[in-house]
This record gives structure tokens, C-alpha cells and sequence, in this order.
């Protein structure tokens, strides 16, 4: 393996768009595989020693040497780098190499991975129209290596990011609003425009997608000359240096962009919103497309049938039947602070008129409530009266007060517990994590 960065001459590496390596992702959208020539390879990371809790399986045991990663590049690619706000591909490396077969009188070319030991793209980058796959393993530069994609992920991501083209050309064109952001990850697709949009016409504008989407309307992508694209209307989520790829959606939207698409937007399958929230004097839409949002909706329906089946009703009532609850459940909280009052007061009361310090529990009191009883016991008692609502378990919250040294109660809980709070003489307050035990023996005369 070298280290060394190899030359690259001028118009050695081809592409759609300038200088670079060739991409084969604007040959074809759906290329699965491919073969390619190691141009570079060189080490991105050395394998170092892990740190302690750390989570990298691979590294094995504390002190184990972490894996190191390499950078290869290709004189050709079917991998889509991360670019234009979408995350990258991923896949395989096999490393071909050629073999006599001596039955037919000549070599062939075969996998050295035919056995699944192929190489894994984790990630890949592009900088200057030259696209850099992050690989587990080296591999020679002048090495013939086929790639395979993992193209559920491709797909996945092609659904999401043709949706977002449809949604954003809707917006632009029903209120003018441009693409201010995009993103779109394994985990979450997001879209920001410039101005705001209601629910209603955020709804309004997601069903008509999925009518576009169930129309199977054709896409195509054209790089036209600078000429060309002077007297084209064509939206842009940023300026482009050099050539412009337009995706079109005929009738719906046409946008610059970099990233492969479904041939027909039919394939998108379902398109779903699932979050709408004001952002920078605009807003920010989640969905998700395709298989994404059919698991999503999938398990939505899953959560409300096995709601409906708890309360004995259909689907359809179940947001009813959660409001009554909430209804019944507020009712609830409020007699029992109510009797949770009441016996507060009686634990007041029973306290003896004698007694300098006071020390009560309670669990689940209004700090409103919890004041009032303070001040009703510093009347008569003169030493410190606290209140520790809470349980030994997840801690207590409290109110002190005194109209004697209840600043030093406070650094007492402070020093014995570590507890946090605040406040000024003849209130304080704060949180401690003790048991009731050792908080009464604190408060012992």
C-alpha cells in the first residue's frame, strides 16, 4: 500500500460535470454494481489504542489497537459521496484478480470476496470532483476492484430525496417560499423554508404529492449548456460553481441538484409529514418516504390498535377515551393533594408546642401548600422547620425556614448530602438526595 497521493493528469479522470472521478450514479440511478481501477490508497487513520469504556466492538478489550480506516479512490464510481445535504452510500470493495483457466485456454477475471469477505464503505466524500470511499481494509493502488452498493439504503434515500424535490416545488410554487435548508440522514429527513406554513396548508400541500407520486409521473435529469440556463426557470437551494444538473419532475418542479432519483415518482411509493415546528422565521418540516414512512405509519397503527384494544373501543374513539382519562386523572391528582393537604396540617398540628426543630415528609405537594404549613409552623416553633416532599428513592425536594440560623440547616444538607438550593433567610429551598432517616437526625434538638 502507499501513502503517497497518486498524480492525477489532466483528463485522466472523466465526469458528467468537470473534472473527477467518473460517475457512474448519473450513467445510472440504479446501478447496483460496478467495476473500477484503484487509483489512490492511503491510511485516513492509524489504528491507536482504545480508551476505556469505549463502545467500538471491533477494538475488542480495553488497550486493543482500534482499527485503522483508508481512503481509496476509484478511477470510476456507481458510490454517491455525501453531497447536497444527503448522506452518502454505502456498501462493498471486492478486490478482483485475474485467474488461468486452463479448460478454456485463457484468464478470467473473479472475486477474491465470492465469499462475502468484501471490503466495507462506511463512508464516502467528495472534494474538488474527487470522490474518497472510507474502506476497513487497504487495497493496492493499479488493483481492479468491483463495488457493490448497498442499494436498499440507495433506493431509501433516492424515495426521500425525490419527495422532498415534489414537496419543495409545491411550496415555492404556492407561496413563494424558498428551500432554505435540507437534510437527510439515516435517521431523520428534514426541510427548511423561508417563510411559514399552517398545518392546514402543510397538509394540504402532502396530499398533493402523494397524488403526484400515484400519477407515476417520468423523471429526467439534463446538464444544460450556460446558455441554455439562461432562459430556464429553475429552482436552487444554492449557487453552483460550474455545470448545473437539473432533476425534472415534468409539471412539478425543477431543481439543481447533485443526487440520483427515481426514474418515476410512482416509485416513491408514500410520502408522509410527521412534524411541523417554527424555525428562523420560517419552518421545519420532518417526513419520510417510501419504506421509511410506511414502517413509521406501520407502527403508529400498531400503538393505536394496542391502545383501542386497552380500552375496549375502535381506533377511531381511542383520542376520546385518552382525553376522559386525562379528565379522570386531573380529578384524581387534584383530591389527593387535597387529602395530601389535610394530613400535612394534621402533621402540623401534632407536632409538640416544645419541640424546636420540625422535620415532615409529604409526597406529591404544590410548593404553594408546602409554604403555607412552613409559616404556620415558624410561629410556633424556634428552631428550623423543614418540609422534604419526595421519597428515599429519587430524592427529596424541600422548603426550610426559621427565623433563627436557617442558613446554617442549609450548609448542614450541603455538606452531609450534597444538596443544591438556595434562597434568603427566613426561606430557603432546594433538592437532596438522603433518606428520611438522616434527614430527621438532623433535625434532632
Amino acid at each position: 500500500m502507499s501513502t503517497t497521493p497518486v498524480h492525477i493528469m489532466k483528463g485522466h479522470l472523466t465526469s458528467v460535470i468537470g473534472q473527477g472521478t467518473e460517475k457512474l450514479y448519473y450513467e445510472d440511478a440504479y446501478m447496483k454494481d460496478f467495476t473500477a481501477t484503484v487509483l489512490e490508497c492511503r491510511e485516513l487513520s492509524s489504528g491507536g489504542v482504545s480508551a476505556a469504556g469505549s463502545d467500538d466492538s471491533a477494538a475488542g478489550a480495553v488497550g486493543a489497537a482500534a482499527p485503522s480506516v483508508y481512503g481509496i479512490v476509484l478511477d470510476r464510481t456507481a458510490f454517491f459521496p455525501e453531497e447536497g445535504g444527503q448522506s452518502p452510500d454505502r456498501g462493498y470493495l471486492y478486490i478482483l484478480e485475474a485467474k488461468t483457466d486452463a479448460g478454456n485456454g485463457g484468464r478470467s477475471v473473479t472475486d477474491k470476496g465470492e465469499d462475502g469477505s468484501g471490503i466495507s464503505v462506511t463512508d464516502v466524500q467528495i472534494r474538488d470532483g474527487i470522490i474518497t470511499h472510507t474502506a476497513a481494509a487497504p487495497i493496492p493502488e493499479g488493483t481492479r476492484v468491483r463495488g457493490v452498493l448497498d442499494f436498499h439504503h440507495r433506493f431509501s434515500n433516492m424515495q426521500q430525496h425525490s419527495a422532498e424535490h415534489l414537496y419543495s416545488g409545491l411550496v415555492w410554487e404556492r407561496f413563494g417560499w424558498t428551500n432554505a435548508g435540507f437534510h437527510l440522514s439515516d435517521s431523520e429527513v428534514t426541510m427548511d423554508y423561508s417563510g411559514p406554513l399552517t398545518p392546514e396548508e402543510a397538509a394540504e400541500l402532502e396530499l398533493e404529492v402523494n397524488r403526484r407520486i400515484w400519477a407515476n409521473i417520468e423523471s429526467r435529469q439534463e446538464f444544460p449548456a450556460a446558455e441554455e440556463l439562461q432562459n430556464m426557470f429553475y429552482r436552487s437551494k444554492a449557487e453552483i460553481d460550474g455545470q448545473v444538473r437539473l432533476v425534472i419532475f415534468p409539471g412539478c418542479d425543477i431543481c439543481a441538484c447533485c443526487a440520483p432519483h427515481v426514474a418515476r415518482t410512482g416509485e416513491i411509493g408514500l410520502f408522509k409529514i410527521i412534524s411541523l415546528q417554527n424555525y428562523k422565521g420560517g419552518v421545519r418540516i420532518s417526513m419520510l418516504a417510501g419504506e421509511r414512512a410506511f414502517r413509521y405509519l406501520a407502527a403508529e397503527h400498531g400503538y393505536l390498535t394496542e391502545a383501542a384494544r386497552m380500552f375496549s373501543t375502535s381506533p377511531d374513539l381511542v383520542p376520546g377515551r385518552v382525553e376522559k382519562l386525562r379528565g379522570d386523572l386531573a380529578d384524581a391528582r387534584y383530591a389527593l393533594t387535597g387529602a395530601e393537604s389535610a394530613l400535612l396540617e394534621m402533621q402540623a398540628d401534632a407536632v409538640p408546642a416544645g419541640q424546636k426543630n420540625v422535620c415532615l415528609f409529604t409526597q406529591g405537594l404544590p410548593d404553594p401548600v408546602i409554604r403555607k404549613t412552613i409559616n404556620r409552623l415558624m410561629e410556633t416553633h424556634a428552631g428550623v422547620c423543614g418540609i422534604f416532599d419526595g421519597s428515599d428513592t429519587v430524592g427529596y425536594r424541600y422548603v426550610l425556614g426559621s427565623a433563627g440560623d436557617v442558613s446554617g440547616m442549609q450548609q448542614k444538607l450541603r455538606e452531609q448530602f450534597g444538596a443544591r438550593g438556595g434562597g434568603r433567610p427566613p426561606l430557603m429551598q432546594g433538592s437532596v438526595q438522603a433518606s428520611a432517616a438522616q434527614l430527621q437526625e438532623l433535625f434532632r434538638d
